[in-house]
């Protein structure tokens, strides 16, 4: 339930994005997307460690970011990072919250993994990076969906300060976070395959880059 509503609002944030930008209201129901996927990462590190598989889950994700690349830029050929990298570092700070590495390695990779998202184009920055830490540890681990709420919350305010009141719509990402729990509840009515989203997100770019140049011609 939770990555296939979290594909629908992609879905809906993406048609309004590429094709509608005059709708504002698809892009406020897209930026509860990114909460959905955000547990999703969480939830998926959680299993990996406990299933010993945590090397493979990261290539898995290094290769659907690199391949998702592709469809990315050439609806940005700004050069922007698609959101597989936004993800890849937050899996980066996970393992290393929780490795029994020396404690001055892991600060440092950490450092690292955070000014790199923030000097790299990746979307919604380090604000995105540290949604999946956020929810680990205040829905996975822990269950307190209030302080959830409550530091998503502040994360929101961080971000709209940063970036001069731009993304004042992310907000919704926040509120999102109800609609989230209610999914978790049932998780299991729909369940979708592993390699459904590593799948569905290059391919559904894919096609509305090919969308967008037939409808230029």
């Amino acid at each position: 339930m939770v990555k296939f509503l979290a594909c629908l609002f992609m879905v809906i944030d993406h048609i309004g994005c590429y094709f509608f930008p005059q709708l504002i209201w698809l892009r406020m129901i897209g930026r509860i997307s990114m909460p959905f996927f955000a547990y999703a990462i969480a939830r998926g590190y959680f299993y990996s460690k406990k299933k010993n598989t945590l090397s493979k889950y990261l290539k898995n994700l290094l290769i659907f970011s690199l391949i998702s690349q592709i469809p990315y830029f050439l609806l940005h050929p700004e050069g922007t990072l698609n959101i597989g990298f936004t993800w890849l570092f937050s899996l980066i700070i996970l393992i290393e919250l929780e490795s029994k590495e020396p404690i001055l390695k892991r600060i440092l990779t950490i450092a690292i993994a955070c000014c790199l998202s923030i000097f790299f184009p990746v979307s919604y920055g380090l604000y995105g990076v540290l949604f999946p830490i956020l929810f680990y540890c205040t829905l996975i681990k822990k269950k307190e969906p209030l302080t959830s709420f409550y530091l998503s919350f502040f994360l929101w305010i961080v971000f709209f300060l940063l970036t001069n009141g731009e993304n004042i719509y992310q907000i919704f990402a926040t509120l999102s976070i109800p609609l989230l729990l209610l999914a978790i509840k049932y998780d299991r009515k729909i369940k979708l395959p592993k390699s459904f989203f590593y799948l569905f997100y290059p391919a559904h770019l894919m096609l509305i880059y090919l969308l967008k140049l037939l409808l230029s011609l």
